[in-house]
């Protein structure tokens, strides 16, 4: 430190300890552990929220790509609208016509028929005798479609349709719940599946798996039923041949194309459905549906796994979780192509994007916290100007500095030091902390930078660490306020019985080095030059001239506001004096001419102080020029005591 500083702060004592720093506890491990259960418990909830309803949609589209062709041994025969307009009545379909179509069919010596048809009421005897008489003397096994209860049949009609010939097969469809879709294979039963009835009639698949129907790729052979008889054998033989309805708003179901090419398009006749099953059926297709457990799991892993990009930084946790994203893709994608299972593909996605997300937003509140807890403490320490460019360079700080020229401010409370011997610690602390409280608050609503404190001296400088055009402005207001707020201070004190000292305030601008000073351990952002040192005299002038701040010409130059000369001023380590100003409230003519009076070595000036001291009883300074004039030669230079 500067001799001149030395010389200063020695007059203050030692500063007294810091109330000692609070210790970060550290948290258990519960409470480190909390916030990420509760961003995985959140993450698995909402991707299972949206996953239950686009994951089955989305494996859908995914199935599409991997469906088997529509088997070329099967051919659906529409009873369609054209059918319907040649028949004498359009409900229930003339039985006289099923009859012969029946007849027709069989003597094509098909695989076997299958009539998805409900017989569960009577029409006219002789037409359904005709049917009964065509089902039974059939060569090829007839299936016909069989309803209970279950589907809405009451008692009547099913003793009807029990009693009706041919094999059974029940042609219950099954729709999901949460969009009506056909996807699920009915399930074995007694009576089997209507497609599963028509396997075992001709010995050709005995077992219906458990899992989802695959729906063929492409179309069925789908002759109109008026037109069979115009049509060759060759059509028929050696195929199943399933007879059903393809009527607008009868028997027709959505199926996993209604959510890719829209509800109206997506929609088929059941009959087509059981075709589909059939084909699943004959080419040993199988697809497992997604079980509840698989989809919560998958969910709770891409949770789990999203929560692994804490310690990332932004851009790499972000191609990180783009590069897992595509590995499942390829996982999944290859699990879909060499296996019967189809994996959760949505939902574990969304679970490890959501806890991702949560956990990265998470990090950075938690790291904006700490920053500015971080910046809070430090500031208590270094000024916070100086803190906040440390923590917006992001990187270390390194020892160093550069020229540049500053403005610096020294403060001293007068006669401290023998105060505090008189008083208690308590009061002491109490003292000193509320004054350097109300000090530093000043500067930084300024902006300047907290260099030290030593005791009850404050050293500040405006112009770093960033720059400041209008520094010596700044500074000068500083001062001001400073010199207006210690003497609030000092009259709040004698009300309470303590006699505290007036501050007094040196401002001088000059060029320093500024940066980080210290070893590789320990460093000091600080301003190291002459100007601090001239700053320090002049706080130290005030005494002898009853002023409270004291700004050097090379200040005054450079500030805006109101001045008066105090003179110029020996000081301990300048060869030349140093021209100082008092910064005051407004222009004081009548002083001014005083001034320039004495400045010029004018005889009168002798009076023109004499009479001001008389008016102005109370300004110590034109007291003390009007008291060394009477003393000695008339000038303005004032010798240092």
């Amino acid at each position: 430190m500067d001799e001149a500083i030395d010389e200063s702060l020695t007059r203050h004592g030692a500063a007294s300890e810091p109330e000692g720093r609070g210790r970060r506890t550290e948290r258990g491990l519960f409470a480190r552990a909390l916030p990420r259960i509760v961003i995985a418990l959140v993450a698995t909830l909402l991707g299972l929220f949206i996953g239950q309803r686009v994951e089955t949609p989305f494996a859908d589209f995914v199935l599409a790509f991997r469906a088997p062709p529509a088997s070329d041994r099967i051919v659906v025969v529409k009873i369609d609208q054209q059918t319907v307009e040649t028949l004498p009545y359009i409900s229930p379909v003339d039985r006289e016509f099923l009859a012969d179509l029946v007849t027709t069919l069989d003597a094509a010596a098909p695989a076997a028929i299958g009539l998805d048809i409900l017989f569960k009421r009577a029409t006219t005897p002789a037409a359904d005798d005709a049917l009964r008489a065509a089902v039974e003397r059939a060569s090829s096994p007839v299936v016909v479609a069989y309803g209970d209860g279950s589907d809405g049949l009451t008692e009547r009609e099913v003793r009807f349709a029990d009693a009706f010939p041919g094999q059974r097969g029940k042609a219950t469809l099954l729709r999901d719940r949460a969009d009506g879709i056909i996807r699920r294979l009915p399930g074995d039963a007694d009576p089997p599946p209507f497609a599963l009835a028509l396997t075992r009639a001709t010995g050709e698949r005995d077992d219906m798996p458990a899992g989802r129907i695959v729906y063929a790729e492409g179309s069925f052979n789908m002759p109109a039923a008026h037109l069979v008889g115009r049509l060759p054998p060759a059509w028929f033989r050696d195929k199943y041949v399933l007879i059903g309805a393809d009527l607008e708003g009868r028997d027709r179901h959505a199926t996993p194309r209604a959510a890719m090419v829209g509800a109206e398009k997506g929609t088929i006749p059941g009959v087509v459905v059981h075709a589909h099953i059939l084909s699943q059926l004959l080419a040993g297709t199988e697809r497992q549906l997604l079980p509840t457990w698989a989809l919560i799991l998958s969910a709770v892993v891409g949770a789990v796994a999203g929560l692994c990009l804490r310690p990332l930084a932004p851009l790499v946790a972000i191609a990180t979780a783009l590069a897992c994203i595509a590995l499942y893709g390829l996982i999944a994608g290859a699990t879909v192509a060499l296996t019967v299972e189809t994996p959760p593909m949505l939902t574990p996605v969304l679970s490890f994007l959501f806890a991702g997300a949560g956990t990265l937003g998470h990090r950075w509140r938690g790291d904006r916290l700490e920053r500015n807890r971080l910046r809070h403490m430090f500031g208590q320490y270094v000024s916070p100007r100086v803190v906040t460019r440390l923590m917006e360079a992001e990187e270390d700080p390194k020892l160093g500095g550069e020229r540049r020229e500053v403005t610096h401010i020294f403060t001293d409370l007068q006669g401290f030091t023998a105060l505090a011997e008189t008083l208690e610690p308590e009061t002491t602390a109490e003292i000193l902390n509320s004054y350097l409280d109300g000090m530093i608050s000043i500067v930084l609503e300024a902006e300047g930078t907290v260099d030290k404190l030593v005791g009850d001296a404050l050293v500040a400088f405006f112009g770093a660490p960033d720059r400041q055009p209008d520094q010596a402005s700044r500074a000068v207001e500083c001062a001001r306020r400073l010199a207006v707020y210690c003497e609030e201070s000092r009259l709040m004190w004698r009300d309470r019985g303590i006699a505290l000292g007036i501050t007094r305030v040196g401002v001088h601008t000059g060029f320093a080095v500024v940066g980080n000073f210290g070893g590789r351990r320990f460093f000091d952002y600080t301003a190291i030059g002459d100007s601090v040192n001239v700053a320090a005299r002049l706080e130290s002038a005030n005494n002898g001239v009853g002023t409270h701040v004291l700004v050097s010409e090379r200040t005054r130059r450079r500030a805006e506001g109101a001045f008066r000369p105090v003179g110029r001023i020996e000081v301990k380590g300048r060869r030349e004096p140093v021209t100082c100003y008092e910064p005051i409230d407004a222009p004081d003519p009548t002083y001014d001419a005083a001034y320039e009076a004495m400045a010029n070595g004018e005889a009168r000036a002798r009076d023109l102080f004499k009479t001001l001291a008389g008016e102005r009883p109370s300004d110590r300074l034109i007291a003390v020029h009007a008291a060394r004039l009477v003393a000695g030669p008339v000038d303005d230079l004032i010798a240092r005591s």
